[in-house]
């Protein structure tokens, strides 16, 4: 492994904790295939709340919800912010429509991406060229502090 492979995910990663890179590429969709899940699921959630805010416009069964995850927003009442801003938030709870995000300014949970949807890819990228180091490089990567760019 090159070591410009090692600095192009730490520089990709630093990107994302500072908010660098495009909110287009943090878009996740899923179709909204029924109308009764047995658990909450971040995409029914927001079908929901999209629903309530405009009927109009809400996603229908059969439809791809886009979403990301979110640390806040604003025009939240003080329990929702408090539940979306907490470290164990489940991601149904902090999913935002990209076009609200954008048009209301709500921070990205960057941390969300790096911990959720980063670290298990990474390790299978580097353990098999990294072995035993890979889970303290990859550790590293997805446990770092936040915003750090320091590496």
């Amino acid at each position: 492994m090159k070591g410009t492979d090692v600095s192009y995910v730490k520089q990709t990663i630093a990107d994302l904790l500072q908010n660098k890179i495009d909110m287009s590429q943090l878009v996740i969709t899923k179709a909204l295939a029924k109308a009764d899940y047995a658990a909450k699921q971040p995409h029914v959630e927001l079908a929901e709340r999209m629903r309530k805010r405009d009927a109009g416009s809400a996603p229908s069964l059969g439809d791809r919800v886009a979403y990301v995850i979110i640390k806040g927003a604003k025009g939240m009442s003080a329990y929702t912010l408090r539940i979306v801003l907490m470290a164990g938030a489940a991601a149904y709870e902090k999913s935002e429509d990209p076009l609200y995000v954008l048009e209301h300014n709500v921070p990205i949970d960057t941390r969300y991406y790096l911990d959720n949807q980063l670290s298990k890819p990474l390790m299978r990228i580097f353990e098999p060229i990294l072995g035993e180091k890979a889970g303290s490089l990859c550790r590293c990567f997805c446990w770092r502090r936040r915003g750090s760019a320091d590496w």
